[in-house]
Parts: structure tokens; C-alpha cells; sequence
């Protein structure tokens, strides 16, 4: 062997050390895919407010961040499921005892909300409402005539108007507080306090509000005079 054959083999080896054959002939590599897209589900919300005579009204939203809202199902109490858009608003009744609410929004894929939107609350009885007025007045009230179930009132037009009757002395006017009244008829009720609105007498209704209601409506009332 030649001086330059000798010179020129380990360039040979060294160069083949540095790009060997196998790297000539390998495939490209594929990238791995995308991990799969997982559609999370969408959150609900209840929000109320209680009307002035013995109804509660719900208003039912939801929220998908990944998508949008089809549809929400709503069950009421002991009424049967139904389907309302979003921010649909309904006014129901209040019953005597437990009252609940309860939502499920369902995204554009009908995927549900795994933990529902609930509200619920106690009417309470018409003996403990009663109760509970006795107890504000006795602890707020500075002078007050205590409650007196069917008090007979006449006044102008109507006859045999039955209500529970506070007289407040401070000034010598008279304010009337019901729960029930003589009805539980809420169009009665409802009747009743605008005619004694129209005539000036203070009022308040409370039919079928839970406690915590009643407690902040007739605090407000009588820290505002009864007005």
C-alpha cells in the first residue's frame, strides 16, 4: 500500500464515524397527534327574588366555556321536568313547607352540568309567621297592639275585610300586617293592600314568605315608620 492510500483510509473511517451509512436511510419522524379535545361541561346558576304575594320568581342561566348553552331542564317542587333557554325567567307560587328549585344546563353537544344549580327554602306555617311578626315587633316596635287574628275592618266599599291589625300609637296611625289574611287567595290579598294603599293606611303582606323574608321586609318597615 501506497504513502497515500495509507494517508487517505483513516479520513475514510473518520468521516464515516461522523455520518455513518444508516443515518442516510432512515425515515422521517412522524410527530405524535394532538391529544384529544375533551368538552367540558357547563356550569348553572339559579337566581330568585320573591314577589309581595305569596309567588317566587327564578331566573335559570349557565355558562360553557368551551362551547354554548341548547338548552336548560328546570324542575320546580313536585312539577314535572321542562326545557327553557338561557336566562329564562319563570314565576311560580310558593307552597306551604319545602319549596325547591333545580337546573341543569346542557351545552351545545347536550353534554349536562354534573352538579345542578339548586335553591330551595321552608314556607313556614301560619302559626309560626305569626309568631315570628309577635317576636319583631316586641323586640323594634316601640309601642304596638298586639296581633289580632280576623279583625274586622270597614272601610268605604268593602265589608268584612279580615285582617291581622297592628295600631301603632306613636302618631296615632294604624298599620296593617298580614300573613294570610282571610284568604290564601293571593289576588285577594293583593287586591286588599292596594285599596288600603289607595286609602292611606300602611300595609304589608307576607304570604307564604320563609322567615329570613319576612324578618328583612318587616324590619324595613317599621324602621321606616311603617311606610
Amino acid at each position: 500500500m501506497g504513502l497515500r492510500q495509507r494517508i487517505l483510509l483513516p479520513a475514510l473511517v473518520s468521516l464515516f464515524s461522523i455520518f455513518p451509512a444508516s443515518s442516510c436511510n432512515s425515515p422521517p419522524t412522524t410527530p405524535p397527534p394532538p391529544p384529544p379535545v375533551v368538552n367540558r361541561a357547563p356550569d348553572t346558576e339559579i337566581i330568585h327574588s320573591f314577589g309581595e304575594y305569596g309567588t317566587i320568581t327564578y331566573t335559570f342561566s349557565g355558562r360553557d366555556t368551551d362551547g354554548s348553552i341548547s338548552r336548560i331542564s328546570v324542575k320546580i317542587n313536585s312539577l314535572a321536568s321542562r326545557d327553557v333557554g338561557l336566562n329564562s325567567s319563570l314565576e311560580v307560587s310558593i307552597i306551604e313547607g319545602a319549596n325547591r328549585a333545580e337546573a341543569t344546563a346542557h351545552d351545545n353537544e347536550d353534554l349536562a352540568d354534573p352538579t345542578p344549580a339548586v335553591y330551595s327554602f321552608v314556607s313556614p306555617t301560619e302559626t309560626q309567621a305569626r309568631d315570628l311578626i309577635s317576636r319583631i315587633l316586641g323586640e323594634r316596635a316601640s309601642t304596638y297592639r298586639r296581633l289580632e287574628r280576623d279583625v274586622l275592618l270597614s272601610l268605604g266599599a268593602i265589608e268584612n275585610f279580615y285582617v291581622d291589625f297592628l295600631a301603632t300609637t306613636n302618631d296615632g296611625t294604624d298599620a296593617v300586617i298580614c300573613y294570610v289574611g282571610h284568604t290564601e287567595n293571593s289576588g285577594v290579598q293583593r287586591a286588599n293592600s292596594e285599596y288600603l294603599s289607595l286609602i292611606g293606611v300602611p300595609n304589608r303582606y307576607f304570604f307564604r314568605l320563609p322567615e329570613i323574608e319576612i324578618t328583612s321586609r318587616l324590619t324595613t318597615f317599621i324602621n321606616n315608620g311603617f311606610r
